[in-house]
């Protein structure tokens, strides 16, 4: 008998892979991470590599307190700390609130000019910017800058703590745009948050104040929300 050829083809072996040697780390995606966001009475707010002693950093608290019970009396002390000390920028906000308390709105809007030009970057800057065009009447400049970010940590989610002037003076001024803007909602969040902070706040009465116009609270609505908080 003659040899058959098998008609089944031959197995061929794959080609073995060699595998790099070591390990190879695993690429995890790059994601932004924010730092935790805080809110301080202590830090130590200058805008300046310098830092504040420990007198100035207490007499910054101090003035804080001080400026709600007698505005007109710290304006000209408030003048000579900005030729001082004209990096730091907590006492061009303490100027400019004794200047609305005192309804003193020409140099109020003068020296929150002077704020938003020369903190422009920071959340002091956009106070002046705020309280600038709020006093002009043109609330369009302050919509267009803002682009529907109302919240101070959406406006700098990359700032680790602010100090907590620049937050309450914040919460003023934006409460009053939305207020005005007719977002009643939105301003009564700011006084909540404003009182979350200091319960004492004269902000809190200034802000009440607007926000009640602008909803078109009448006076013996006012006088019961009084009562009930006894």
């Amino acid at each position: 008998m003659s040899e058959r050829k098998s008609s089944r083809r031959k197995k061929q072996e794959r080609p073995v892979q060699e595998k790099p040697q070591g390990n190879i780390p695993h690429q995890e995606e790059k994601r932004t991470v924010y730092p935790t966001q805080t809110v301080s009475v202590l830090w130590d707010y200058s805008n300046v590599k310098r830092k504040l002693d420990d007198a100035q950093r207490e007499e910054i608290v101090e003035l804080y307190y001080n400026i709600q019970k007698k505005p007109a009396s710290f304006i000209s002390n408030l003048i000579q700390k900005i030729e001082e000390f004209p990096d730091v920028a907590v006492y061009y906000d303490y100027l400019l609130l004794c200047y609305l308390l005192e309804e003193n709105f020409e140099l109020a809007k003068d020296i929150a000019d002077k704020m938003n030009k020369k903190f422009s970057n920071t959340l002091f800057g956009k106070v002046g910017f705020i309280e600038y065009y709020l006093l002009e009447e043109k609330l369009e400049p302050i919509t267009e800058n803002l682009k529907g970010k109302f919240h101070y940590k959406e406006i700098f989610p990359e700032k680790g703590v602010f100090h907590i002037v620049e937050v309450l003076h914040y919460c003023f001024a934006i409460g009053k745009y939305l207020a005005l803007s007719g977002e009643i909602e939105k301003a009564n969040s700011c006084l909540a948050e404003i009182k979350s902070f200091d319960e004492n706040s004269i902000l809190l009465k200034e802000l009440q104040s607007i926000i009640d116009k602008a909803s078109g609270v009448k006076f013996y609505q006012k006088l019961w929300r009084k009562i009930r908080r006894k």
